[in-house]
């Protein structure tokens, strides 16, 4: 990660921090993504459709994805969607070395909704919702000892050792009350006003030595961010039923920020030597902690639009979302410092950045009878992440591809609802931020930037509809 806004005096040192870094990134756990729009989907229906149903939700999952088909879709009842369980596995490939596979398991966030019953000229209905529309946890713990090259490119290896910890919590959670009408026979308008909760904890701390003709060689990073934001942002939505076919437009505004605070701990020290009658020798120390700082947290205009057409017994969903790129901020409002070994002025820089992103899917149901529904879909997931950023707050880069399917039972009192969800997709480690930094460097210590990461995820969802 990129803290420092000035590199000057920790040059040396930098370089064999970034390799350290580099060569350990890749062992660790993860659940779900930080920079993907659709890697989450709400509902029953609307899961197993992979969430293309901006033109034709017709469950509750509608205050997210059109509140405007809350209105031309009058469906009673409470979702819950409370039994996902989600496997997901982590490949490194790399020429020179043997595949590195890690697999998480363990629960999904999911989507919990209902309507309010109102009696009024002016709203056609309200509904309140509660729903997770990020989550990540990352684990990694890394460990080497061992000969390889790290000073100099004489091929001469040195005593190496370096260790690896890093850890990761995101959750963004929004709560919403939506407000619909119906306007004509066959069109409704909906507006969903969502208050905003995020939390990122990033724990990291690499270190390494290197023992070369008896002069040891070392170098450490620490950097601890740790915010909460809260935040308001607003989701209209149009929608039409002229059955057998169904429409949806959706605007979504960019968050307007409310107060959020956090801290954020920067630690840089080592010290260089090329030989042991080096006398040009420094040791480094940069380190700063500043906690109770404000944080700001910018999402994008997101505009998308859907539809849904039966014929017979069977109807196909399509959906596409545009979102606008975010341009480069920073998270928390730290203030520069003086570094403890050369004097000079430091900022530990915590930034976001998002480019523009355009997602699209097709989503099938055949009603096999009044009573049972069979459901599958195809979606893009394509990750956010700039090509060249200075983030240092994205960790996911791949772009995915969602299928879906599974099966929808009804009963008297309530829907079942039991499928499954994969998602995959493969990067190269040259465009991940971490690995470019390094390869633009020279040599890498044993991870090749012309290796691959592959990415696969499977979701089971277990959910009910109670039609109360």
């Amino acid at each position: 990660m990129r803290a420092w806004n000035n590199p000057r005096g920790i040059a040396t040192t930098r370089r064999v921090m970034i390799l350290l870094t580099t060569i350990l990134v890749f062992g660790g756990r993860g659940q779900g993504q930080d920079t993907h729009y659709w890697n989450l989907f709400y509902g029953t229906q609307a899961t197993l459709l992979g969430g293309t149903v901006i033109g034709s939700a017709s469950d509750l999952s509608a205050t997210y994805y059109n509140p405007g088909m809350l209105a031309v879709n009058r469906e009673q009842g409470l979702l819950l969607g409370a039994n996902v369980y989600q496997v997901q596995r982590y490949t490194v490939e790399q020429p020179s070395r043997a595949a590195t596979k890690d697999t998480w398991f363990g629960p999904a966030p999911g989507l919990i909704a209902g309507r309010v019953p109102v009696d009024s000229a002016v709203l056609g209905g309200v509904a309140y919702s509660f729903l997770t529309r990020q989550y990540m946890r990352t684990d990694i713990q890394s460990r080497f000892v061992g000969s390889l090259d790290v000073i100099g490119n004489d091929g001469v290896p040195e005593q190496f050792s370096s260790e690896l910890v890093l850890g990761a919590k995101l959750s963004d959670t929004w709560l919403g009350v939506s407000l619909f009408r119906l306007v004509h026979p066959k069109v409704g308008i909906g507006l969903t006003n969502y208050l905003a909760i995020r939390s990122q904890t990033i724990r990291s701390d690499v270190m390494g030595q290197a023992l070369s003709d008896g002069t040891l060689t070392t170098a450490e990073r620490v950097l601890n961010v740790d915010y909460y934001n809260v935040r308001f942002l607003w989701k209209f939505g149009v929608g039409v039923n002229l059955d057998p076919l169904t429409f949806g437009l959706t605007v979504t505004t960019p968050s307007l920020n409310l107060f959020g605070t956090g801290s954020a701990f920067a630690d840089y020290s080592g010290n260089y030597s090329g030989s042991p009658t080096d006398t040009t020798r420094k040791d480094i120390l940069v380190s700063s902690y500043q906690e109770d700082v404000s944080s700001r947290y910018k999402t994008s205009w997101a505009v998308g639009a859907g539809l849904g057409y039966r014929f017979g017994k069977a109807r196909i969903h399509f959906s596409v979302e545009w979102y606008a790129p975010v341009a480069l901020f920073s998270v928390l409002q730290t203030s520069p410092f003086t570094g403890q070994s050369d004097g000079k002025q430091y900022k530990a820089q915590i930034t976001q950045e998002m480019k523009s992103v355009i997602n699209a899917g097709l989503g099938f149901e055949y009603s096999v009878s009044p009573s049972l529904g069979l459901f599958g879909s195809v979606v893009t997931d394509f990750s956010g992440v700039p090509e060249g950023t200075i983030s240092n707050l994205a960790l996911t880069t791949w772009d995915l591809l969602h299928l879906s399917a599974g099966a929808v039972i009804s009963f008297s009192a309530l829907d079942l609802t039991a499928g499954v969800s994969f998602a995959g997709g493969t990067q190269s480690l040259s465009d991940i931020p971490w690995a470019r930094d390094v390869s633009a460097l020279g040599k890498v210590l044993g991870t090749r930037p012309e290796g691959t990461i592959h990415y696969l995820s499977a979701t089971g969802l277990l959910a009910f509809t109670f039609k109360l």
